[in-house]
């Protein structure tokens, strides 16, 4: 009734139970760990020293491992020493998919405490390291350690935003077999210009507002974590060979989220009819 790689919606199973089909094969569920790097990390409700932070990325990957349609497990962080990295990796890498680090991924190794490269080599073979894209991209990592991939997230958090979007779904896809976590394109009047960050691609985190005609989407800062976590509808790529980056402009965008929720929250802002 149903051809193979057709996810199953609440329609199907009504479907197949009327027709008296009770059980079907499916793919099982990814087990995704998650490694969070770092010295000064700490876990959620402990009482930070000086220089220390509480990991906050786990939390981001693991609801999208989930949406996406997989399971998570957050192992407890690992200090930034390659012995203890390789032995965390190599304890857990038999019990899980695929494998997730976060942060001490960086090229320039033990004198900025990016240690998960060197102790990756020893257990199994780095295979990309780096991919031209902002923010985020220079420092991202895939390797191969036994069979399984292991995927190395930067540590900043708008960083870790964007790889983790733009990746792991795309990941997620190579096990459940179906299109993972899709964002709809609409078209947007830019209301500001939108200046080049880089040579290479920049995912720009962007506001929507609806006008009752046109979305007008406007930059947000960059450097301003909260703002881009927070106040974000869109995903708009730029680079400096993009000449349609000027106020009034229109251009396509990857939304966040969908258009109703656009609309209520600018009525919400704006006390306007959306």
């Amino acid at each position: 009734m149903l051809a193979p790689g057709h996810r199953l919606t609440p329609a199907n199973l009504s479907i197949l139970r009327l027709s008296g089909v009770e059980q079907v094969m499916v793919y099982r569920k990814p087990l995704v760990s998650i490694l969070p790097i770092g010295t000064d990390c700490r876990m959620p409700g402990t009482e930070l020293q000086p220089g220390e932070m509480i990991e906050s990325n786990s939390i981001l990957i693991s609801s999208m491992v989930q949406e996406c349609g997989g399971t998570a497990k957050v192992l407890p962080p690992v200090a930034d020493d390659a012995d203890l990295i390789r032995d965390t990796v190599l304890s857990n890498i038999a019990h899980c998919n695929l494998l997730i680090t976060i942060g001490g991924i960086g090229i320039r190794g033990k004198r900025y405490g990016d240690m998960v490269p060197s102790a990756l080599e020893t257990i199994g073979r780095i295979i990309l390291q780096g991919v031209q894209i902002a923010p985020g991209g220079k420092n991202l990592l895939f390797a191969k350690v036994q069979g399984k991939c292991v995927f190395g997230i930067p540590g900043a958090p708008h960083g870790a935003l964007m790889v983790t979007e733009q990746f792991l779904p795309a990941i997620m896809e190579q096990f459940l077999h179906y299109p993972c976590w899709e964002r709809p394109e609409i078209e947007v009047v830019l209301g500001a210009d939108f200046p080049a960050h880089s040579a290479t691609p920049y995912l720009a985190r962007s506001a929507l507002h609806w006008n009752g005609a046109d979305y007008i989407m406007t930059p947000l800062r960059p450097g301003d974590t909260a703002d881009c976590f927070i106040n974000s509808c869109a995903v708009a790529t730029l680079s400096s060979g993009n000449e349609h980056c000027h106020k009034g402009d229109r251009m396509r965008v990857s939304l966040i989220y969908g258009e109703r929720a656009i609309r209520a929250e600018t009525k919400s802002n704006q006390g306007t009819e959306p």
